[in-house]
């Protein structure tokens, strides 16, 4: 476990500010000081050797200075925020694109015996067109919701539909891999 010490001088709040809004409505984003004595943290570890923290504020008055944007104007800034982090995943999803190409130079190059190479197994080339195929939607997703992010017009459905595909393809070439290298074994 990662023992030391919270090392953030602060963190951002986001809090109700307003009981009576509607559900995104009210919500405000603060700057609390990591040094307040009301500020407290446990460590979460999730794979080591990193760690998030669940913080805890008890008793804690931070003053309106510390206020990020417009009091009850929370919900536009954590929106802009997911949005930027969902066109940073598109960009990581070229990393499915070179797992792909990797997987196909391999399949050309490795042979079976002298003469079969494992690119011409008819249920692998089906399973590599399938995982070619979820790769070029993946691209038209990840254009058409990069573009929505701009307009602003990004919608919650059209975010998590890149990511799904992302995983399918990615598993799809792993499943292909593994598949060919069981067939070369027998």
């Amino acid at each position: 476990m990662d023992e030391r010490r919270n090392e953030a001088d602060y963190v951002w709040l986001a809090c109700r500010t307003d009981h009576e809004a509607k559900k995104h409505k009210g919500i405000s984003i603060i700057i609390v000081p990591t040094d307040d004595p009301g500020f407290s943290y446990t460590p979460i570890v999730t794979c080591w050797p990193s760690h998030n923290d669940s913080n805890l504020l008890r008793r804690s008055r931070v003053p309106y200075s510390n206020l990020v944007g417009d009091l009850h104007g929370g919900w536009g800034l954590i929106a802009s925020q997911l949005n930027h982090e969902r066109v940073g995943l598109a960009a990581v999803s070229v990393l499915s694109f070179r797992l792909f190409d990797d997987v196909v130079e391999w399949a050309a190059t490795t042979n079976i015996d002298d003469e079969t190479r494992i690119m011409i197994f008819h249920g692998s080339k089906w399973t590599l067109r399938n995982a070619k195929a979820k790769l070029d939607a993946l691209n038209l997703m990840n254009w058409r919701m990069t573009t929505a992010v701009e307009a602003g017009t990004l919608s919650h459905i059209m975010h998590r539909q890149p990511k799904y595909m992302e995983q399918k393809a990615s598993q799809m070439s792993i499943i292909y891999c593994l598949e060919s290298s069981e067939q070369q074994v027998i």
